[in-house]
């Protein structure tokens, strides 16, 4: 004999009403021996914007997982015949339907049926008669971590393929290099460079791995948290949980976006123009207007005129991090200011971005260029914007280098790229 399953109210004309919000698009399947279950859920999850099917037994409900796979499964465990048990035993050995999340429908709360269950693979329990919350809020919960689960994966398989072309990137051009070489000193001084490449692609793939370890742990402990949490009806800290989980996932997402970029800076993007310093500031500042505007930073910008022959969004990118990492790091400064400029330096141009804030001890200036740097923990970021930096400069011909008295006493960033004389001669990047 099966109860309605359901504690709610009906409108009316008799249609099941929650007075909640269900999430279109996203299907659903029931599966209940009683009839009037199956209506009385079908009607309450439809009414919510979900769509949804519905089975009378365990076999059923396989057939239709294999034609229609839903986005979850409200399984009850008491039918004749194929029980929930074993219906989710059958699921779980199916490619197809292994990582569909299932949650059953119990009268009973027995605890060792609950602890078979979570063994199985179940994520969730919903005890009879249902309370209308705690079912909204508990498919709203599963159907959110499943979309996580989904994007984290594509996102890692992303990052490989990324990964993946860098190295095929590097080893092309070991090839290349090597048959341009005709002379013994040649030969050596390109080897040597291989060599550093090679060794920098080690750093860089144990580095990625590295620092996508922490987001990973992240996710897979509040995912066990959350389990726990669920299981103990506490919502409040199910919502905790996956405000972790997602911020890990966004990390690792602004990762990919960054380590993507690394691996395109040494490419040319967009056809050599000649452009002003002061139309490369104008739009790096414009970029960085929010973050310069909340601390009350004053960025000087060029007047003097000077013309850059390069990639624009390329050196836009150049101007943009380097007034992105110049405010980060004005510290408590009363009056912070950043200077852009450059110098003549005997037949040099030298550009710099300059600030008066926390400064850099002497000790750091050579690393802070590196993959994943991050002199203050506390700062947002994932220390790949300097990294960048280099790799457009250097794409470009030119160096990069980083000067600054101490802590407290602010930092500059001097920096060579290709200049228009006013001759109108362009030097060649093998002469910077």
């Amino acid at each position: 004999m099966h109860d309605s399953g359901v504690d709610g109210n009906f409108d009316g004309e008799g249609k099941f009403d929650m007075g909640l919000t269900g999430v279109d698009g996203c299907g659903v399947l029931v599966v209940d021996d009683s009839p009037a279950n199956l209506e009385l859920m079908s009607d309450l999850l439809a009414g919510e914007g979900y769509w949804v099917r519905s089975a009378g037994s365990g076999q059923e409900a396989l057939d239709l997982v294999e034609a229609f796979p839903p986005d979850l499964i409200l399984l009850d465990i008491r039918m004749p015949g194929m029980d929930g048990f074993d219906v989710l035993r059958c699921l779980r050995v199916s490619p197809k339907s292994q990582d569909i999340p299932v949650v059953f429908l119990s009268a009973s709360s027995d605890a060792a049926e609950r602890i078979q269950g979570l063994r199985l693979g179940a994520v969730d329990f919903i005890n009879k008669p249902f309370k209308i919350e705690e079912v909204r809020a508990r498919i709203c919960t599963h159907l959110e971590m499943s979309r996580l689960r989904t994007r984290l994966r594509s996102q890692a398989e992303d990052l490989l393929g990324a990964n993946e072309r860098l190295l095929a990137e590097v080893n092309e051009r070991r090839r290349v290099e090597t048959s341009l070489l005709d002379d013994v000193a040649e030969r050596a001084r390109h080897a040597q460079s291989l060599r550093e490449k090679n060794a920098e692609l080690e750093r860089f793939c144990y580095l990625v791995s590295h620092d996508l370890k922490s987001p990973a742990l992240t996710i897979e402990a509040f995912s066990g948290f959350l389990e726990l949490d669920l299981a103990n009806g506490d919502l409040a800290k199910v919502q905790t949980d996956i405000g972790f989980i997602r911020k890990a996932a966004n990390k690792v997402s602004r990762m990919q976006v960054e380590l993507l970029e690394i691996s395109r800076a040494g490419r040319v993007q967009s056809a050599e123009e000649t452009v002003s310093l002061r139309d490369l500031v104008d739009e790096a500042k414009g970029l960085v207007a929010g973050q310069a505007s909340v601390r009350g930073v004053i960025i000087d910008i060029p007047v003097e005129p000077l013309e850059l022959v390069g990639d624009r969004p390329r050196l836009v990118g150049v101007f943009q991090n380097l007034l992105d990492n110049a405010i980060k790091f004005l510290g408590d400064q009363p009056a912070p200011r950043i200077e852009v400029g450059f110098e003549r330096q005997g037949t040099d141009t030298v550009l710099f971005v300059r600030d008066n804030g926390r400064g850099i001890e002497s000790r750091h200036l050579d690393e802070i260029f590196g993959l994943f740097k991050r002199l203050d923990t506390n700062t947002d970021g994932t220390g790949l914007g300097l990294s960048l930096v280099r790799s457009i400069v250097e794409s470009h011909g030119g160096r990069i280098w980083a000067e600054s008295e101490g802590l407290g006493m602010g930092a500059t960033f001097r920096f060579t790229l290709p200049t228009r004389a006013r001759t109108g001669h362009v030097p060649s990047r093998k002469d910077a």
